[in-house]
């Protein structure tokens, strides 16, 4: 079973007809694999089509800021690499990033544990409790968490001025904690939905062998959990490493990659260096990906025969419920304390300070504004980008396609590598004719297709794999051909998986900032932009309220997308 984004292991269809891994075998494959697509004209364009938008928008800007790396000025020269190695200022943002990375991802990928085991074994009062605190700092932009520490745990912060301590969360506790809150969501996620898959009479099988609930829950829970803990682990390690906001607002003048490669562009208008710095974020990714990728085999983490209904819930033993529910109640506590914190802050003049009640940060007129440009753009990335996911979807899985494996790749890798690398790659790439692009608002939608394609992939190819092939079959017996078999049998079954992977990618544009920031004109201003801005100007009052208006505005479309859907007859959405 497929537990989140990420590339299935040996699940993955190869070449149709493939007589073996020689040269002879592919070759057959490859002529087969033409052959078919030359029968469906249709399916042939547009699967070309969609190749060569993968190789324009994804391939060729990863491509570019390799390029530029080695040709700064249009000629070969190893200097940037050179200085970058040479120590100092350079070796320390990229320890740091990694350092912040290999801190925040072990310590969200136990929280996230300890919510998806509480939300469906602990009390049952406090079961939807835990679950919703859990994906509650998905529909938040990035740095939210740090804007909030920063009014809780600045210098002239609450707790200092309230409670007389001495403190500051400027530097890495605060870079940690907001990291660690943030990324919650997406572990929860992916180890929610493989715990939802195991079969619970393993446990009783455990219990009537006499293995104590501590022992079932190492020796069978955490290993059979553990595709989905160690793919969210790689997740949280690539979106910590490359993360932006955070860093930049709460970092305290601690030197990262992402915030560096930043300031080379936007500041010097180094992109020789800045490219270098980008190739130094992808290389830690790509190492873990590979281990994921080859040495994980998912395929050993199976139970049989399904996920059958326990007879019994049995109670959890005090010794791991009472961790469990000590950890999620405190961390739910602190992020509803982040939330109360941006609420008071957007309704009070100086939070902490002076908290007189106001709607005056409310009335900004440029905030709107980039609210507006925020939800056309995220509307029309989802759209195209679920789109053109699930089309794909269906080609890799119900078509003889060749170079399948290549093609998901391609697809993944959008996502599998740091936002930083496909901003700056796309301001190398599009920044001249024939594809000026820079300045656009096509840019910036199509920097986030790239960044979401992977999950309408992945959700598309997972819900193919549960529908039977022989419905198709009937449909094509009848005289229907792909288009009208796609349109009228396949996309209705698979729509729970459209509706999926089009919200993600609607609350992922929305709160995007890693990548828009590279690309984003101040004409087409965007709202996280726009709060980043404000939080670094020191309005923390308007940040907050834009803050604010930003969750309101992703909960209102997600209600109305939900309502169109179900008008449109679809229910279980």
């Amino acid at each position: 079973m497929d537990t989140g984004v990420g590339i299935k292991g040996t699940d993955t269809p190869g070449f149709a007809g493939m007589p073996g891994r020689n040269s002879l075998g592919c070759l057959n494959g490859l002529k087969a694999g033409f052959a078919d697509l030359a029968k469906e004209p249709v399916v042939a364009i547009t699967t070309v089509f969609i190749v060569c938008g993968m190789l324009l928008f994804i391939v060729y800007p990863i491509a570019m800021v390799l390029i530029k790396s080695l040709y700064p000025d249009g000629v070969f020269t190893l200097s940037d690499y050179s200085q970058f190695f040479s120590g100092g200022f350079h070796l320390r943002c990229f320890f740091n990033s990694v350092l912040l990375a290999c801190i925040a991802t072990p310590i969200t990928t136990f929280l996230a544990f300890a919510f998806a085991f509480m939300a469906r074994k602990g009390p049952r009062p406090l079961r939807t409790f835990f679950r919703l605190n859990a994906i509650l700092p998905f529909v938040t932009p990035p740095f939210v968490f740090a804007l909030a520490l920063i009014i809780l745990g600045g210098r002239n912060g609450i707790i200092s001025k309230f409670f007389g301590i001495e403190m500051s969360l400027f530097g890495w506790p605060g870079v940690i904690i907001a990291q660690v809150l943030h990324f919650i969501p997406l572990a929860f996620i992916m180890i929610d939905s493989v715990m939802a898959s195991l079969n619970p009479n393993l446990d009783e099988a455990a219990a009537s062998l006499g293995g104590s609930q501590l022992r079932t829950l190492g020796t069978v829970t955490v290993p059979l959990c553990l595709p989905g803990i160690l793919k969210a682990g790689l997740m949280v390690f690539i979106l910590s490493l490359a993360d932006f906001g955070n860093p930049s607002l709460i970092g305290g003048g601690v030197p990262f990659l992402a915030t560096e490669s930043y300031l080379l562009v936007i500041g010097q208008n180094d992109l020789g260096m800045a490219s270098v710095y980008s190739v130094m974020l992808l290389v830690p990714s790509l190492v873990l990906y590979y281990l994921h990728r080859y040495v994980v085999h998912e395929d050993k983490f199976k139970t049989i025969g399904g996920a059958p209904m326990a007879r019994e819930e049995h109670p959890v033993h005090p010794l791991v419920k009472v961790p469990m529910l000590i950890i999620c109640i405190v961390t739910s506590l602190a992020i509803l304390t982040i939330f109360a914190v941006i609420i008071g802050g957007a309704f009070t003049r100086i939070i902490g300070i002076n908290n007189t009640f106001t709607l005056a940060h409310f009335s900004v007129a440029s905030s709107i504004f980039a609210l507006k440009n925020s939800i056309e753009t995220s509307f029309y990335s989802s759209v195209i980008g679920t789109v053109a996911g699930t089309i794909l979807a269906f080609i890799l899985v119900r078509k003889t396609v060749p170079g399948k494996m290549l093609l998901e790749f391609i697809s993944l890798s959008g996502f599998a590598v740091p936002g930083t690398i496909i901003g700056i790659g796309f301001i190398i790439a599009f920044n001249n004719p024939p594809l000026a692009l820079v300045g656009t608002m096509s840019i910036i939608v199509l920097s986030m297709i790239v960044r979401t394609l992977a999950v309408s992939v992945e959700a598309g190819m997972a819900k193919l794999y549960q529908i039977d092939k022989s419905i198709e079959e009937a449909s094509h017996n009848l005289g229907a051909g792909s288009v009208r078999t796609f349109m009228k049998v396949v996309l209705p079954l698979m729509f729970t998986a459209f509706f999926g992977g089009m919200v993600y990618s609607f609350i992922y544009s929305m709160n995007t900032l890693s990548a828009v920031i590279f690309v984003a004109a101040p004409r087409y201003n965007l709202a996280p932009l726009a709060i980043f801005q404000l939080a670094n100007e020191g309005r923390i009052g308007q940040a907050c309220a834009l803050s604010l208006f930003l969750i309101l505005s992703v909960f209102l479309s997600l209600g109305i997308l939900k309502a169109v859907t179900r008008c449109l007859g679809f229910k279980n959405v």
